[in-house]
């Protein structure tokens, strides 16, 4: 029988950078598991010259937890060796179980070197991944699922390896995707789903030392997602009025989806697919059919609804 107790002590190193990291993370601090170390990313410049800090370090800073912010991924081993030193046994073979750190990491943003994989073992670093591997890896799949109308997709907890999301599958598990679903809220789902997953596997990994087996993939099945630009959340014609609406909710955060009007930006919130054009803003797509966006952003304005900014322009 396995001795849940164990996950508790087992020194854990984050790795995460943005809002699907949160949730895990903060579960992981909050339920008393034995956090040693939290790497994100550097802290971003801000409006008025300030610095703004990733969710993580926030997290690590509330809770006293160190907090490594590199800025190349190999610069993550010096801060290892630094914290853990270079010999992790301090007890002899069969004596360590518990002792030695695992790796957790979630959208970290950088590739882990291979000498970073090499110091966890024989524990590993676990990846939570949004999507049922093989498919969609990479750097977006759950806006690849959004944008390809998928009704459902995934969590997958693999171990880490040199190829990108090639390794083990550990745990996995399904999530529907609504209709209305966005970006911001399927990544929330995945995050919940993706810790359940991993509370549950972490004693498994410590009782056996890293060595638990899991499933392989078959790589022949794999499907690539790629790192979306800003250039690419534009709303154009050339789409159908489904794949526009998609395309908004896909692209919910980062890039926000946008439609060009008399050469002003407008960022898109929502909107709706109609049969005819209801407003000089609507999109004429490919299908015949009009993306109608109901919530907008004018450039260097705040969001308001539609209706609002076009009662604003016949009075100006």
């Amino acid at each position: 029988m396995i001795d849940k107790s164990l996950a508790k002590r087992v020194p854990i190193v984050f790795f995460g950078v943005d809002r699907f990291p949160a949730l895990p993370l903060e579960k992981l601090l909050e339920e008393g598991y034995n956090v040693q170390a939290i790497f994100a990313a550097p802290d971003k410049d801000a409006r008025g010259g300030k610095k703004k800090a990733p969710v993580a370090k926030i997290l690590g800073e509330k809770y006293d937890v160190p907090v490594l912010q590199p800025e190349k991924g190999r610069e993550i081993i010096g801060e290892l060796i630094g914290r853990f030193g270079e010999d992790k046994r301090l007890l002899p073979d069969g004596e360590h179980k518990g002792t030695l750190p695992l790796g957790v990491l979630v959208s970290y943003g950088k590739m882990i070197p291979d000498e970073v994989l090499e110091w966890f073992k024989p524990m590993p670093i676990i990846n939570i991944h949004p999507s049922l591997l093989p498919k969609y890896r990479g750097s977006s799949p759950v806006e690849s699922a959004i944008l390809n109308g998928d009704a459902e997709t995934g969590v997958s907890i693999i171990k880490l390896v040199a190829e990108m999301d090639a390794g083990e599958v550990l745990a996995s598990a399904k999530i529907s995707v609504a209709a209305d679903e966005t970006s911001a809220s399927l990544y929330d789902k995945a995050a919940r789903v993706g810790w359940e997953l991993v509370q549950e596997l972490i004693p498994k990994l410590v009782e056996t030392d890293g060595q638990l087996k899991g499933a392989g993939q078959d790589h022949k099945l794999a499907t690539f997602t790629p790192r979306f630009d800003k250039a690419e959340a534009e709303l154009t014609g050339a789409k159908t009025a489904a794949e526009l609406e998609r395309k908004v909710r896909a692209f919910d955060t980062n890039p926000r989806a946008f439609l060009m009007h008399d050469g002003k930006r407008f960022a898109v919130h929502g909107g709706l697919v109609v049969d005819a054009r209801q407003t000089p803003l609507d999109i004429k797509s490919s299908d015949g059919k009009f993306y109608h966006p109901t919530i907008i952003t004018p450039e260097g304005q705040k969001a308001m609804a539609i209706a609002d900014y076009l009662r604003g322009v016949d009075r100006g």
